[in-house]
């Protein structure tokens, strides 16, 4: 008489914390007690561990069920864990980029700053669009300085 091993715990635990399970080269992995499960090719499962539990085999049925259960978690909960982790990382890829254009700004106008200074130019003023259907808030804008410090800038940038 042959004795298996029940896989019924495993499988009970796929559904009941999915969380304590991983996908690692290919195989299904429980965290916390480090035992692998290993499906050859005609769908037998096969259990990978350093105790005694992977000394006895898994039943044909119990494979299958642990193979069903396995396609079950990586469906509901493996892939949508990797597609949200894949999501976060995207997001904080946009932002740092986003980030980058303003930090490289920030950089040329040090030195746009730097060289006004050289040539006695005063402090950059915003440059702020306005609205020419609003005239009233034109009048608030700083108003640019001189025609010549103008032509001065204007020869300055296109050195």
């Amino acid at each position: 008489m042959t004795h298996y091993l029940d896989a019924r715990p495993m499988i009970r635990a796929l559904y009941e914390a999915p969380e304590d399970f991983e996908i690692r080269r290919n195989c299904l992995r429980h965290r916390p007690s480090k035992h692998w499960v290993v499906f050859d090719c005609d769908g037998n499962a096969r259990i990978v561990a350093r105790c005694e539990c992977m000394v006895q085999r898994i039943s044909r049925e119990h494979s299958e069920q642990l193979q069903q259960a396995a396609a079950t978690w990586e469906e509901a909960y493996w892939r949508p864990l990797l597609d949200h982790a894949a999501a976060e990382r995207r997001v904080a890829e946009i932002n740092r980029e986003f980030a980058s254009h303003f930090r490289a700004r920030r950089r040329w106008r040090a030195v746009t700053d730097a060289i006004r200074a050289l040539f006695g130019i005063g402090p950059r003023r915003s440059s702020i669009s306005v609205d020419p259907l609003l005239p009233e808030i034109a009048k608030l804008l700083p108003q640019p300085d001189t025609e010549e410090t103008e032509g001065r800038l204007r020869d300055l940038l296109s050195v």
